[in-house]
């Protein structure tokens, strides 16, 4: 029989589903001077387009220097509730349509075309996502819509995304049912509504009140974004490159072989530290998911067959498993400060303590001016630092002190 959505849920949903709202946004600071120094640099890598070439983790995909820098807190947010509401109701809708036709009639063939049918206006669906994203990102780097607008876009592809993930399960129900058609015929449209369920989104969209939320990096460009963020002892990034997919392009790649290939120049260290491998093609042309576990964590990359280069990169890494790269500390009238710096522009842990006794001080911590959290009654935080040059401003009970580590 076919399942349709009570209109109850769809109100619940409605009052149910997080989002975020920006809390303030900072222009990115003018580079500033130091004698510190990182060991890592940013590369051209062939037709791939600039990697974080790093040692001891896994190599990054980064968006171009120009980027525009936000810094956001998530909370509920109705608007974005309510358009994911209406775009779930709608997909509904059409698999509702789907799961009648398919059970009015017995005919395999007719059931075939049934289901490719709805596989295909699923694939149309995550083509829309897409679109979605690239004018969102590009109107917000141009100043047309504003950082919320933008973070709206985000949860609600997510939503969307989810929401599709539970038709394609589904859909497997009724492949079952069919004498003779191979799953593999939708397979494919499991690593194309995964490009917008990235783990970074996840944390996000799970948060639900802003004293509790992490704060979220945002950077963005008219060639793509990256988001990055700490929680649960995790540093998440999704980076997007809109510069790097061809969809019309010819493939230089004639298999998933090739694509791991691509994947093991671009991350060395991920496959000398390998866990596990997935290979899997996507419905979107000319896409590649790679997806490795690793010692540090986990790695989904999105390799283009016509441009050879990686479209998007979701990356999940332990804290407690990345190496400290720099250490530097600055004293001031009664505080010590101590900056621990992970490989290239991943996450940096700020320890502030009392210059006399050595114990913890609670504070609040800004990036570029932009409050993102305190440090509590340990002292510490890990911080989901951008790219490119950065000011820190820790400011407790009795002083308030400003660095800028240099890059």
């Amino acid at each position: 029989m076919p399942k349709a959505s009570p209109a109850l849920l769809a109100l619940l949903l409605v009052c149910a589903l997080p989002a975020v709202t920006l809390v303030a946004a900072a222009p990115a600071p003018e580079p500033t001077t130091g004698t510190e120094t990182r060991s890592t640099t940013l590369t051209p890598h062939d037709s791939s387009g600039p990697f974080l070439e790093l040692e001891n983790t896994a190599n990054r995909l980064t968006v171009p220097e120009e980027s525009k820098r936000t810094y956001t807190s998530p909370t509920q947010d109705f608007g974005t509730a309510v358009a994911s509401a209406d775009d779930e109701v709608r997909a509904d809708a059409d698999h509702f349509a789907f799961e009648q036709a398919f059970d009015e009639t017995t005919d395999p063939n007719e059931r075939a075309d049934l289901i490719d049918a709805s596989r295909d206006r699923m694939e149309a669906r995550v083509d829309a996502l897409d679109e979605r994203e690239r004018r969102a990102v590009q109107a917000y780097a141009n100043g047309t819509i504003t950082e919320q607008e933008f973070t709206q876009m985000v949860l609600r592809n997510y939503n969307e995304a989810n929401a599709l993930e539970a038709q394609y399960r589904d859909l497997h129900e009724y492949v079952n049912r069919v004498p003779g058609y191979r799953s593999e015929n939708i397979r494919p449209l499991a690593g194309t509504i995964a490009t917008h369920q990235s783990q970074a989104r996840a944390v996000i969209a799970g948060a639900s009140t802003a004293d509790r939320s992490p704060s979220v990096t945002i950077e963005t460009s008219a060639e793509g974004y990256r988001l990055s963020l700490v929680s649960g002892g995790q540093f998440y990034q999704e980076v997007t490159r809109f510069d790097h997919r061809d969809r019309d392009g010819e493939s230089q790649l004639n298999s998933l072989t090739d694509a791991e290939s691509h994947a093991e120049e671009r991350y060395p260290w991920v496959h000398s530290n390998m866990n596990s491998r997935f290979s899997s093609t996507t419905f979107s042309p000319n896409l590649y998911l790679i997806e490795l576990s690793h010692s540090h964590g986990g790695l989904h990359s999105y390799i283009d067959g016509a441009t050879e280069a990686v479209a998007r990169e979701h990356q999940s890494l332990g804290l407690s498993r990345l190496p400290i790269e720099h250490q530097n500390t600055w004293e001031r009238d009664t505080v010590a400060i101590t900056l621990n710096r992970t490989p290239g522009d991943g996450p940096a842990e700020i320890r502030v303590t009392n210059l006399e006794t050595g114990e913890p001080v609670e504070a609040t911590v800004r990036l570029d001016g932009v409050a993102v959290g305190q440090t509590g009654s340990n002292g510490h935080r890990w911080l989901a630092t951008p790219a490119g040059d950065y000011e820190i401003e820790v400011e407790t009970a009795d002083e308030t002190v400003t660095i800028a580590p240099a890059t």
